[in-house]
C-alpha cells in the first residue's frame, strides 16, 4: 500500500518523533516557520535538516551533500527522479541550497511554468512557493530513509508529485535588472563593484511602475 500524499507529513511527525525527538522538533519548527511565512527560514532549514538526517543514516558525516545524495541512490534508498530532485544541477535541492547559502540572491529568479512573471529569490514568497512543494516530497524521502531503521506497513512514493514539478531558475545579469527598473548607467555607477550594483538594484524603486503611477494620478 502506497502512503496517501496527505498523510505523508502526519506520518513524518509521527516516525520522526520515534528516530530523534530533536529532528522531529526541527521539522515541526521549519513548519510553524512557513505558517508564519518565513520562506527563507523555512526552506532552508527544511534542507538542512534533510542533510542531517542522510548523514545519520549513512553514518557519514564528512562527505560531500552531493556525494551522499549519490550513495543514497546507489543503495536503493531513492530512486532516480529523488536522485535528479536533490542533485540536479540546475533546479537541485542541492543548486538551490547553495544560491540561498551562498550566492549573491539578487541575481537569481524562480520561473514558475510557462509564467511570463518571475519571482526574485530575495523575496520571502518566492521561499514560500518553493516550500508548499518541497516539503511534502522532502517528507517522503525522509520517511523513506527512516525505513531503514523503523518499520512502516506502506510504501512511500514521490514519482506523481516529482514529474508535476515544473520551474527554472533563471540567473539575472546587471543590465537586464538595469532595464528593469528604467535605470540609465553614468560614470559613479560604473565605478562600483557587481555585488554592490546587484544590491542597489535591489533597493531601487521600479522607475517605469513609479513613473505610471504618477501619470495616473495626475490624469
Amino acid at each position: 500500500m502506497v502512503l496517501e500524499t496527505k498523510k505523508i507529513k502526519e506520518e513524518m511527525v509521527f516516525h520522526l518523533t520515534a528516530y530523534s525527538k530533536y529532528y522531529c522538533r526541527l521539522y515541526l519548527q521549519c513548519e510553524d516557520m512557513f505558517e508564519e511565512r518565513k520562506g527563507h527560514f523555512a526552506l532552508f532549514n527544511l534542507f538542512a535538516l534533510l542533510e542531517n538526517i542522510t548523514k545519520t543514516v549513512l553514518n557519514d558525516f564528512d562527505d560531500t551533500n552531493y556525494n551522499l545524495n549519490v550513495k543514497l541512490k546507489e543503495l536503493g534508498l531513492i530512486n532516480e527522479l529523488e536522485y535528479e530532485f536533490l542533485n540536479n544541477n540546475k533546479t537541485g535541492v542541492r543548486k538551490i541550497r547553495n544560491i540561498l547559502a551562498h550566492a549573491n540572491l539578487s541575481k537569481y529568479d524562480l520561473k514558475l511554468q510557462n509564467q511570463k512573471v518571475t519571482y526574485p529569490f530575495t523575496e520571502n514568497g518566492t521561499c514560500l512557493i518553493l516550500y508548499k512543494d518541497f516539503s511534502i516530497i522532502i517528507s517522503g524521502i525522509i520517511l523513506k530513509l527512516l525505513k531503514t531503521s523503523l518499520v512502516m506497513k506502506y510504501e512511500i512514493s514521490n514519482d506523481q508529485l516529482l514529474k508535476r514539478l515544473d520551474f527554472t531558475i533563471v540567473t539575472r545579469t546587471i543590465e537586464e535588472l538595469m532595464e528593469f527598473k528604467g535605470m540609465k548607467s553614468n560614470s559613479e555607477w560604473e565605478k562600483f563593484d557587481d555585488a554592490t550594483k546587484y544590491r542597489l538594484l535591489e533597493n531601487m524603486l521600479d522607475v517605469n511602475l513609479l513613473t505610471a503611477i504618477l501619470k495616473s494620478m495626475n490624469s
